[in-house]
């Protein structure tokens, strides 16, 4: 933990976290049912996890149209009544193999040390509320968020609610994300960005501009 708390974490009071790949390690569980639910082959399997990969902080409905679109050429039957029942089919899918997803190592410790610490820690993911507090309960770590911000806010209006409501500078904020676009996000808010490394395919262990970690041990 001791390399995570620099200069850059030591003056800040609010912590924000993504959820998937940043403290569940979930991001390779969650690609593999998305093409589970299309019955991919081998080819188009690879190219739905790079996708998913690349793009971890896009919602699940988002994906689920880029992939039927993209990359599997569906274009003819998709609607809504099409997405509602793919989003069905990956949440019973992904449940199905729940139990195998661990915690990223040394997040409950972090989570505890800055809690401890006084300060406030939020989530602000693309993961649906009820997906989030079901791992937040089963780690007991449920305690030492203030709160959850889900898919139904996008990220930038979650993050300037976080800010307002704690009447703080941009400086005392820093957020914990895992793809390009949570980076995105922070460099135009001109908040503090750490990548973690738990999504090879993310590409940001090629960028110089921030902290950059495997794990929080």
């Amino acid at each position: 933990m001791k390399k995570i708390l620099t200069k850059l974490t030591e003056n800040k009071s609010v912590f924000i976290f993504d959820f998937d790949g940043v403290i569940v390690d979930s991001m390779i569980a969650k690609g593999n049912s998305f093409a589970n639910i299309f019955n991919a082959n081998k080819n188009d399997k690879k190219k739905i996890l790079k996708y998913h990969l690349i793009n971890g902080s896009k919602s699940r409905i988002d994906k689920i149209k880029y992939i039927a679109e993209k990359i599997l050429n569906l274009d003819n039957i998709i609607n809504k009544l099409f997405i509602k029942r793919k989003v069905n089919e990956f949440k019973k899918n992904y449940y199905e193999n729940i139990n195998s997803i661990k915690l990223i190592d040394g997040i409950d410790l972090f989570l505890k040390y800055i809690y401890n610490n006084n300060c406030k820690i939020y989530i602000v993911s693309a993961a649906p509320k009820f997906e989030i507090s079901y791992f937040l309960k089963k780690f007991n770590l449920i305690s030492f968020i203030h709160n959850v911000y889900d898919s139904k806010l996008t990220k930038l209006d979650s993050m300037n609610i976080i800010i307002k409501e704690n009447n703080i500078i941009k400086e005392q904020c820093i957020y914990f994300g895992d793809s390009f676009s949570d980076w995105d996000l922070c460099y135009n808010l001109k908040i503090d960005f750490c990548s973690v490394l738990s999504n090879d395919k993310s590409g940001l262990d090629r960028k110089k501009s921030f902290i950059k970690i495997n794990d929080f041990k």
